[in-house]
């Protein structure tokens, strides 16, 4: 998977989850998940989760910080390299 299709898809993921929490917002690549209140503590599980059955990885450790999270586009920065390969 490349680089837009895991944004693509991980902006739907994180549209769909704040509408089943009944959260409607306008959600686009620079949108703050936490300082907008769109993600928590614990939908953060949800999203990891996401992360690693798109991209058929862990998560690891020195990456669970909201830095790693705070928008769409810092965590396909993080997680999801322009060549498309996870980046741990």
């Amino acid at each position: 998977m490349d680089r837009n299709q895991f944004e693509e898809r991980l902006l739907t993921f994180i549209r769909k989850l704040c509408r089943e929490n009944g959260i409607t917002a306008d959600i686009g690549q620079d949108t703050a998940l936490f300082e907008n209140r769109l993600i928590n503590s614990m939908r953060i599980i949800d999203l990891m989760g996401f992360i690693e059955s798109e991209l058929s990885l862990e998560v690891p450790e020195d990456k669970l910080t909201m830095n790693f999270f705070r928008t769409p586009r810092i965590i396909a920065d993080t997680f999801c390299p322009t060549g498309g390969e996870a980046k741990a």
